[in-house]
């Protein structure tokens, strides 16, 4: 079956990035790994970075220890009048 070279290039760009491993693309095409094998090497690399900090589990939600989950820039950054330095750190 031939594939378009540039549909699989941003097939496997594609399917890094949404697997959070956007910087394997480069390796994968240059070494010529079938769109097959890059979704079994994706999961593969998915299974081994899970972390009991990213799970969800039964015992709790996979939330930062701090429970903060990054809003304190977002609220600083949409009004920085209202949050000073004294009231949230940086």
């Amino acid at each position: 079956m031939h594939v378009d070279v540039s549909t699989h290039v941003q097939k496997v760009m594609d399917l890094c990035a949404v697997a959070g491993f956007p910087g394997l693309a480069e390796r994968f095409i240059a070494e010529g790994y079938s769109i097959h094998d890059v979704r079994a090497e994706l999961q593969r690399l998915r299974a081994g970075s899970a972390s009991s900090e990213t799970l969800i589990t039964a015992h709790g939600t996979g939330a930062r220890p701090d429970n903060n989950h990054g809003w304190d820039r977002i609220f600083r950054a949409a009004a920085p009048e209202r949050y000073t330095a004294a009231r949230i750190a940086v």
